[in-house]
This record gives structure tokens, C-alpha cells and sequence, in this order.
């Protein structure tokens, strides 16, 4: 639990380690989406904030406006490229049918985020590429001065699978796992 975390803050003999340790489990937590609650973060990092200088805390800021951004540019993406529905996405872009779209992306400041320890070299599917490709168009067009590398390994895959019996959802968190 968050807050119970942050009552332990004042008592810690390293922050700098915890800091370190927390921004790692910041990342993954957004990169997965599995953070409950943005306001609980923004809870936890106020209380950062009161035992360290504003610029120890920066990243972790960063970080926390970098998957809001996300939030809104992968919103507005969507709505565009379903109302404009050009050529080379109609046929990969989901039906209404499909929860979510193939592609969502994670607008990431690498100034902010903790690197990679490796960079692997992933070959993407040609209808990620396609998405990839859309998305990078429309990014760019509002956003020229910005320059966007797809890191595919911070990445997951999500897919359905349907049968008789149901639906089945699998869940892989790292890409190269399946990319091979």
C-alpha cells in the first residue's frame, strides 16, 4: 500500500537507495499499467518531496506527466485514426467488436525513465509497423520539433483468444518473449 509506504519515509536510513528502488518500481508499475490509482503516486510523491531536494523528485514528476500525456495522446490518436480510417490502418485497425486497439503507446522522456540495460534489436510485425508508423505521423505533425524512437522491449503484448468455451486473454510483459 502506497500510503502506509510513505509514513515509513522519515525513518529510512537510505533515501537515496529507496529513491532509486522506487523509481524502478514506478516504471514498471506505468509501463504496465498496473498502478492503481495516479492520486495515490501523486500522494506518495508529496511525501517524497518532504524528505528530499525538488530535484531528486524530478524523474518521478516526470514520470507521473509523461503517462498522463500518454493518456491524451493515445485518446486523441485513436478517435483520429478511426474517424480518418486511412488505407494502410483499415485493415489492422480493430473492429468495434475488439475491447482495445492493437497499438497504445507510452510517450516516455528519456531524461525521466530508467534506460534499458540492453538494447535489443526487435523485428516488428509489419501491422505494428503500420501503427507505428500512423502514430508517429500524427505525433509528429503536432509535435515537430519532438523525435520518437519505439523502445518495443519496455513493452506487452495482450491477446484473445476465442472458443467455444469463451474467451482466454494472455498477457506477455516483455515483447522479445514472443518476437523471436
Amino acid at each position: 500500500d502506497l500510503d502506509r509506504l510513505g509514513s515509513l519515509l522519515p525513518y529510512l536510513s537510505d533515501n537515496f537507495l529507496f529513491l532509486r528502488v522506487y523509481r524502478q518500481h514506478l516504471a514498471h508499475r506505468l509501463l504496465a499499467r498496473s498502478s492503481y490509482s495516479l492520486d495515490a503516486e501523486r500522494s506518495l510523491l508529496a511525501k517524497i518531496k518532504l524528505c528530499h531536494e525538488q530535484s531528486d523528485t524530478l524523474s518521478l514528476e516526470g514520470m507521473l506527466s509523461d503517462f498522463e500525456k500518454s493518456l491524451v495522446v493515445g485518446k486523441e490518436f485513436r478517435a483520429q485514426e478511426i474517424h480518418r480510417n486511412p488505407p494502410h490502418v483499415r485493415a489492422i485497425w480493430p473492429t468495434a467488436q475488439e475491447r482495445e486497439p492493437i497499438l497504445d503507446v507510452m510517450l516516455l522522456t528519456a531524461a525521466h525513465w530508467p534506460t534499458p540495460s540492453r538494447n535489443t534489436r526487435i523485428l516488428v510485425p509489419r501491422r505494428f509497423q503500420a501503427l507505428q508508423d500512423a502514430f508517429q505521423m500524427f505525433y509528429i505533425e503536432s509535435n515537430p520539433q519532438k523525435h520518437l524512437n519505439f523502445v518495443p522491449e519496455l513493452g506487452s503484448v495482450e491477446m484473445d483468444w476465442q472458443n467455444d468455451q469463451g474467451t482466454v486473454t494472455l498477457v506477455v510483459s516483455h515483447t522479445p518473449s514472443i518476437c523471436a
